[in-house]
């Protein structure tokens, strides 16, 4: 590991697959052999599984970072240096590759810290729990507005894998799906992929008697009358295999006892997060 702030500034032998650091690594597993991925290699093979390791990081369309703790002379991780950086990473980062490789991360990402993120990564290294985050906000003084990213990261050995999505583009779209759905005179629910709905739409107060928040995380065909939830559930598995279906008519329970005919049409929507069903009941006649 590397130290700061003290004498001893020796590097572990390095197993990342940096291509300027590959030669080394190679002729290293050559003289001695090496043990990869549990097993004992030659030299060759060794260097076939670093080429395919980095090939295979190379291949990754999201941008991925592998990183070494830096410690200080107590022993506490106070940065962490840049082994590896994919393809996406180093176009994500607008760096070329021999620039990043034993970068601080920190210096390239300086809001790391104040956003939480480093220390969140640090708590992976120290406990083994890996980071699963989404539509995390962050804000750089390069960019004109807020960007937002799904975080994944995991502790490998003695390293951490760290990669990202941007989804912001992804965060707007569902920001006008919602602006638009709250402001429709329908009913519009989200629903999750197991039944449970996620949000419904203000006009659901004054169609069916039901406030918002009543019926998140109630399973939405409970509101349904019972003859006509398997109806429902094959509209529902139809909608999670990807077709559109339309005009299912059925007859939904109100907030005041009565019940109401309805016409639904559902889809699923592509997130980047659960896939999710959404459910625009088009409200008929009010015959039981």
């Amino acid at each position: 590991m590397d130290t700061v702030g003290g004498a001893d500034r020796r590097r572990q032998p390095r197993r990342r697959c940096s291509r300027r650091n590959r030669g080394r690594g190679t002729r290293d597993a050559d003289r001695e052999g090496t043990r990869t991925l549990g097993r004992s290699t030659s030299g060759d093979d060794a260097r076939s599984e670093v080429d395919r390791l980095g090939a295979t990081l190379d291949s990754l369309l999201d941008p991925h970072l592998l990183l070494d703790p830096v410690r200080n002379a107590v022993g506490a991780i106070v940065d962490l240096r840049v082994g590896y950086a994919n393809d996406a990473a180093c176009r994500a980062l607008e760096r070329r590759r021999v620039d990043l490789d034993g970068a601080s991360l920190l210096a390239i990402i300086p809001a790391l810290t104040a956003s939480g993120l480093f220390a969140r990564a640090v708590a992976t290294l120290e406990t083994g729990d890996p980071i699963v985050l989404d539509g995390v906000a962050h804000r750089d003084p390069s960019w004109r507005q807020v960007r937002y990213f799904d975080i994944r990261a995991a502790r490998v050995g003695d390293a951490l894998a760290y990669s990202w999505r941007d989804v912001t583009a992804t965060r707007r779209l569902e920001r006008r799906y919602q602006l638009i759905a709250e402001n429709a005179s329908d009913v519009v629910l989200e629903v999750s992929v197991d039944g449970v709905i996620r949000w419904a739409s203000p006009s659901v107060q004054a169609r069916l008697g039901w406030s918002p928040g009543a019926l998140i995380g109630r399973k939405a065909i409970d509101y349904a009358v019972a003859e006509d939830r398997g109806a429902i559930e094959a509209g529902r598995r139809e909608a999670l295999a990807g077709r559109t279906i339309e005009d299912l008519r059925c007859r939904i329970s109100t907030g005041s006892g009565s019940v109401r005919w309805t016409f639904s049409a559902s889809t699923r929507l592509a997130n980047t997060g659960p896939l999710r069903v959404v459910n625009s009941p088009f409200l008929g006649s009010n015959r039981v």
